[in-house]
């Protein structure tokens, strides 16, 4: 890629690693309380409030992305993005046996059931 001019091969590559890890570290974070197998569970769009999903996509741009840039920057350091890098791939690591041992215990859903038209608030404690 372009970034091998200004940085150099080891920077552009702990970089690379770096986005790898960060990468699987999210999917894995978003995959935490996934049961269903894709393509077999039904799903009704349309169930969340797009104006709430807007607002949320909008702070994401608004503060993840700028705030990702200025720590990338701060990475310029090859030992340093080496540290974060580990640091990350362990977390990842830690979360994804956490996973698959729970894996174990619940079973995964091959089907949804339909939602009902009214739905309890479960206010009680039982």
């Amino acid at each position: 890629p372009i970034e091998v001019l200004p940085f150099g091969w080891l920077l552009t590559f702990a970089h690379g690693t770096f986005s790898a890890v960060l990468l699987l570290l999210f999917i894995e974070m978003g995959l935490r309380e996934w049961r269903k197998i894709p393509f077999t569970c039904s799903y009704l769009p349309g169930r969340r409030n797009l104006w709430a999903t807007i607002g949320a996509y909008f702070i994401v741009f608004a503060v993840a992305i700028p705030a990702m840039a200025h720590f990338e920057v701060w990475l310029h350091q090859p030992f340093l993005l080496f540290g974060v890098a580990s640091g990350l791939s362990i977390l990842y690591l830690k979360l994804r046996s956490t996973r698959r041992n729970q894996w174990k215990i619940v079973s995964v859903l091959f089907d949804e059931s339909e939602e009902p038209q009214v739905e309890s608030l479960r206010l009680s404690p039982n």
